[in-house]
């Protein structure tokens, strides 16, 4: 049975007399027809039936029509978020503008401190910077750089800014920094007695999903391609963020390692590397499309780490910006850690990530890494999150009026839908959106 929250109750007496006055008046027209005789009924007598029932039908509609719009502005729902990462963040920010939501709750195991100390940069493409102008996120007052459309950050420097957005709205949110959501979290869920949509956004490692009945059961697509990443961590140097560099049809000269590691066809075997991050932890991946060369089979097979120390230093050396040094034998030994070969490029998503709890009167939705995620890191992994909860603000109003079975189990099925449509389309476009073009 699917328990309402208390502001939709409100509407249910308008309902309930809708309903008994159609059924009561059309029973009045009825035994007035059956009470006289065939012959005794006059043209008169049938048109006051008729128009009688009319009236009863307009009236009916009105007072219909008139309580869904009592309902729809007194219709309000309580969201959860779990995790204030950029996706959680983000997510926090939208349910805290939307005008059916009563009341914000974010979870964060982290101090903020811990939050806006991490250094790792982010890259926003731009339908991420659009979707985020539209809440009021003003990159002219963030650090970071521009580049081809993108906006390149440091994760804290982020969260720092949306946490301040989110502060603002203050009134609506209660923000528990350091609490780690857990089961008596659950706990106090079950005793708020109100509609309820939670949103799990702790990442891979996360447990919230698990301890509000999600299924740990992931698909797999793949990505059509072959990948390697790398990472060199230079003390010395500052966390200033820079904008990624692309390079396209790259062909290794591996000649020494073999004749399997000499390409056939250089427009077939053909590598494409990308350099992103700040000048202290510099980040590099690799990619082909999925081939059955002899070199990619090789690179793929031969677990030999020189072979792809060689490529990711050469690969730095030629292509670092003029303001770095050269990538020496002793640092790339001891300073860079790197795939020891080529891996197929996967995308996992949650086989089912929405579900409706009727002891809570809840709807939970896992979003960001905890919905879905992929093994190859491009730099660009937050906007697939940041994809998920774009129609997150509809779906708040969904969920603050479903008022029937029906209504749980459509909006269960459209989020859902939602939620596959972003995995396919990331699956199979994403290699070519944020490695190959």
């Amino acid at each position: 049975m699917i328990c309402m929250g208390t502001d939709s109750e409100e509407t249910e007496p308008c309902l309930q007399f809708c309903r008994r006055s159609e059924k009561s008046f059309v029973a009045m027209a009825v035994a007035l027809a059956r009470t006289r005789d065939a012959e005794k009924v006059t043209a008169s007598d049938v048109a006051l039936i008729f128009f009688t029932t009319f009236l009863i039908v307009c009236t009916s509609t009105v007072i219909k029509l008139g309580s869904r719009r009592l309902r729809s502005y007194w219709a309000r729902t309580r969201v959860v978020v779990i995790g204030a990462g950029p996706v959680g963040l983000t997510a926090a920010l939208v349910a805290a503008r939307s005008p059916f939501t009563s009341k914000v709750v974010l979870y964060e195991e982290l101090s903020r401190w811990g939050m806006i100390r991490r250094v790792q940069q982010i890259a926003l493409d731009s339908q991420s910077v659009k979707y985020l102008q539209t809440l009021g996120v003003d990159f002219g007052n963030m650090e970071g750089c521009w580049g081809n459309g993108c906006f390149f950050t440091r994760i804290g420097i982020f969260q720092e800014y949306l946490l301040s957005l989110v502060e603002k709205l203050k009134e609506k949110v209660e923000i528990k920094l350091k609490t780690k959501f857990s089961e008596e979290s659950v706990k106090e869920l079950v005793q708020t007695r109100c509609r309820t949509l939670v949103l799990t956004c702790d990442g891979i490692q996360g447990e919230s999903a698990r301890l509000l009945g999600l299924p740990d059961q992931f698909i797999q697509e793949p990505g059509h391609a072959y990948g390697a990443v790398a990472l060199v961590d230079r003390p010395s140097q500052q966390q200033v963020p820079t904008a990624e560099k692309r390079v396209h049809r790259l062909v290794f000269d591996l000649s020494a390692y073999g004749k399997d590691f000499v390409p056939k066809s250089p427009d077939a075997d053909g590598f494409h590397l990308k350099l992103f991050g700040s000048y202290r932890n510099r980040y590099m991946c690799i990619a082909i499309q999925r081939s059955d060369s002899s070199l990619v089979k090789s690179l793929r097979m031969v677990m030999d780490p020189s072979i792809m120390r060689n490529i990711f230093q050469e690969s730095f050396n030629v292509y670092r910006t003029n303001d770095e040094s050269r990538l020496t034998d002793s640092a790339a030994l001891h300073h860079m850690r790197f795939s020891p070969r080529l891996f197929e490029v996967r995308l996992s998503y949650r086989r089912e990530s929405v579900a409706f709890l009727d002891e809570l009167d809840a709807f939970v939705v896992a979003e960001g890494d905890t919905s879905r995620f992929f093994n190859f890191n491009s730099g660009m992994g937050v906007n697939l999150g940041l994809r998920g909860i774009e129609t997150l603000a509809e779906f708040v109003s969904v969920v603050a009026l479903a008022d029937t079975r029906t209504a749980v189990v459509d909006a269960l099925r459209e989020k859902s839908q939602h939620a596959l449509s972003v995995s396919k389309h990331y699956a199979a476009h994403g290699m070519q959106q944020y490695m190959f073009s």
